[in-house]
């Protein structure tokens, strides 16, 4: 049978009708979002008639592409996971994405920059940023920032919201534009969070540069799931500011997808967890055939490890004043401590390092010498401990969980979630004896009606939140086929633990969590320069046509399918690093939605 291609001009008229069908459909504006974008994998029926691959460039185009970028001397391109807490550099060496060691061989970089006056009478300021920021003390002549993902993007009327400090929170300038500004007395001037930003990029850069012994003049940088379009051209100018030509916006949950995506050949549904420093976002994914698409994604933007850490340490510095009283030692006023600002992120650190160790340890302990007035601080903690400190954020670690599976139609397996499905609160344990009182009550709510009736509570609720997306219910829904973690605040057991009750899968660790997404942007970005041959990434726009056009007109015969656009003798001009148009997930969502119906 003759192969049928589509015109282009058939392709571009539908693309227009979808768009016009597109823009009538109601935002979404809830909790949970779908997927921006999808990313296509080699092997998927969709994309593949014998040796050509349909509505892509063909399988020479990434070496041509490769040859012109070394030719014009463009450069290198790498992967940034800009992250909360610490911050991280990928790049593709030999085919493989491979993490950046910055000059102190660390694979991350704390996020955080200072400006410091060279002192009296001259206007030149030190831009220190990592560890070097964190090793000089508070004065006239420094400033430190930290946390500046949190805000970024922002309004300053959500700025106050999402700031990890509140003291800091109340120095918020409001631009003309109404986007936030913070004062630095250094620099004599009001500095936009985008431009602090920028300064971890330029650090990250120049380590990437020393490593790869070429210039980096392109990059692909990460964001949480839930940033908007505002947060995301924040980002992008950071990138610019810091020095780069071009830049490319992923989606977390889409990066880590693609770092564990290598392995995957089969139809599976995946949960990514991801806790950072200062967000949390939860995805579902689904991979198989050759294609990674985030179905569902949502999260809690004003939640991340950075909260546990403060939690944890507020515990400490009561411990540590009671140890003093039992020992009859004057200790000083704990809100006197707080204000230190020095010796805060001494403690704040050292918590972290103390939460990080439990995963390989029952036991740690947070240490530190000469903590104030000569007195050494010392405090054990352990997993049972910190489930007790930081339950109102476990609590709140469940909910995102929960209304993604009510999105997707996941219907998780764990012990807590037969009682959690029905909107019940969730309840965190990790001792044998917590189980068995849960498995109990479990049983005695199933045989109470009013389950029922709050579980249809809750999916109402839900449906109220997205409008006219068509909610997909549980327990008819597919179950999880993986778990995995994404975020150094992922290492905690007692959140390994959680994920463990109520989706009854054990978390995947092949990758380290502070390092898959960082990864994940390097493939895409060695993918658009043609370094790792065999995938394709398609626009949200292209996405959606093939998806409607695979519906509509692709037949399967003995094996094999009908190309759907394009001409083989003609392929397509690669425009990887152009500006892409981006499509509302609400418009994809409608567009599909539009095709089942046809």
């Amino acid at each position: 049978m003759a192969q049928r291609f589509v015109s282009p001009l058939i392709l571009l008229a539908t693309a227009f009708s979808c768009i016009q069908v597109a823009s009538s459909f109601s935002p979404l504006r809830g909790y949970v979002q779908q997927s921006r974008t999808r990313a296509v994998l080699p092997h998927s029926p969709l994309l593949r008639h014998g040796s050509h691959r349909v509505a892509v460039r063909p399988s020479g185009g990434e070496a041509r592409m490769l040859t012109r970028l070394r030719m014009q001397g463009e450069g290198r391109s790498v992967g940034i996971d800009l992250g909360t807490t610490n911050s991280a550099v990928s790049a593709v060496v030999d085919g493989r994405p491979v993490i950046i060691p910055n000059k102190f061989g660390k694979p991350t970089t704390p996020s955080v920059v200072a400006f410091r006056s060279k002192g009296s009478g001259s206007d030149e300021v030190d831009i220190l940023v990592g560890a070097e920021a964190l090793q000089v003390g508070e004065g006239e002549n420094f400033k430190l920032f930290s946390s500046i993902k949190r805000i970024i993007g922002r309004s300053k009327k959500d700025a106050l919201t999402a700031a990890a400090d509140p003291a800091v929170a109340d120095t918020f300038i409001e631009a003309e534009d109404g986007s936030v500004l913070l004062p630095c007395a250094v620099l004599g001037r009001n500095i936009d969070p985008a431009e602090i930003s920028s300064c971890i990029l330029r650090r990250l850069l120049d380590d990437a540069q020393d490593f790869l012994g070429e210039k980096v003049t392109r990059a692909v940088i990460t964001v949480p799931a839930y940033f908007n379009d505002r947060q995301r051209e924040a980002t992008e100018a950071a990138g610019l500011l810091a020095g780069l030509e071009k830049v490319k916006i992923l989606r977390e949950p889409e990066a880590a997808a693609l770092a564990y995506g290598l392995e995957k050949r089969e139809d599976e549904l995946i949960l990514v967890f991801d806790l950072g420093g200062g967000t949390f976002d939860v995805s579902v994914l689904e991979v198989g055939g050759g294609i990674i698409e985030v179905i569902w994604t949502g999260g809690d933007s004003f939640l991340g490890g950075d909260d546990f850490d403060k939690e944890i340490a507020s515990s400490v510095l009561k411990a540590f004043s009671e140890q003093c009283e039992e020992e009859g030692t004057q200790c000083p006023s704990l809100d006197v401590v707080k204000k230190d600002d020095k010796r805060m992120r001494k403690l704040l650190m050292s918590c972290r390092e103390a939460k990080t160790k439990l995963s390989t340890a029952r036991v740690s302990t947070v240490e530190i010498s000469d903590f104030i007035e000569g007195k050494d601080l010392k405090v054990n903690i352990t997993s049972k401990m910190i489930e007790s400190m930081c339950k109102p954020l476990f609590d709140r670690l469940a909910v995102p969980v929960r209304q993604v599976a009510l999105m997707s139609g996941i219907e998780l397996q764990g012990e807590l979630m037969d009682w959690n499905n029905a909107a019940k609160d969730a309840q965190v344990g990790s001792d044998p004896l917590d189980y068995k009182a849960l498995k109990k009550q479990q049983s005695q709510d199933r045989k109470n009606a009013k389950l029922i009736k709050k579980q249809k509570a809750e999916v109402q609720k839900v449906q109220k939140r997205v409008g006219g997306i068509r909610l997909r219910k549980f327990p008819a829904g597919r179950r999880l086929s993986e778990v995995i973690l994404v975020g150094g605040g992922t290492k905690m057991p007692s959140v390994t633990n959680l994920i463990r009750t109520m989706t009854g899968l054990t978390a995947k660790k092949t990758i380290d969590p502070d390092e898959a997404v960082s990864l994940g942007a390097a493939i895409q970005a060695g993918m658009m320069d043609g370094l790792i041959q065999g995938f394709e990434v398609l626009s949200p726009l292209q996405a959606a046509l093939l998806r409607g056009f695979a519906r509509k007109r692709m037949q399967e015969e003995q094996g094999t399918y009908k190309p759907l656009t394009g001409d083989p003798e003609d392929p397509p001009e690669d425009e990887d690093w152009e500006d892409d148009e981006w499509l509302e997930d609400e418009e994809i969502a409608d567009f599909d939605e539009t095709e089942d119906q046809a």
